[in-house]
């Protein structure tokens, strides 16, 4: 169902925009990102439909830079079975760790 993340990559202060591109998933019910496995109080974060090929979230906050797997729930909770997984990781990274971080 998921296809892809852009950006990848996000600072470990959190609220990268993120798009996530996939099929079907308007028809998810009430998708919500899920970064690794943060809290799902900071996992879990607002989405907002584009079409049913995409949606946008945004990255929570991260204690320390890290690549983590990116899923989704389905339902907006933590129960295993409601949570898709995906192949696809998101990296937090350290504004001071000499990464440029523009966007355009």
């Amino acid at each position: 169902i998921i296809s892809s993340l852009s950006p990848t990559a996000g600072p470990v202060a959190g609220g990268r925009r993120v798009t996530v591109y996939g099929a079907g998933l308007v028809d998810l019910g009430d998708p919500l990102c899920r970064f690794g496995s943060l809290p799902p109080a900071a996992a879990y974060t607002f989405r907002q439909t584009l079409n049913s090929s995409s949606f946008v979230c945004y990255s929570p906050a991260s204690a320390q830079p890290a690549t983590v797997m990116f899923g989704m729930s389905l339902n907006g909770r933590s129960e295993s079975g409601q949570v898709i997984r995906s192949d696809l990781h998101f990296q937090f990274f350290d504004r001071c760790s000499g990464r440029q971080d523009i966007d355009f």
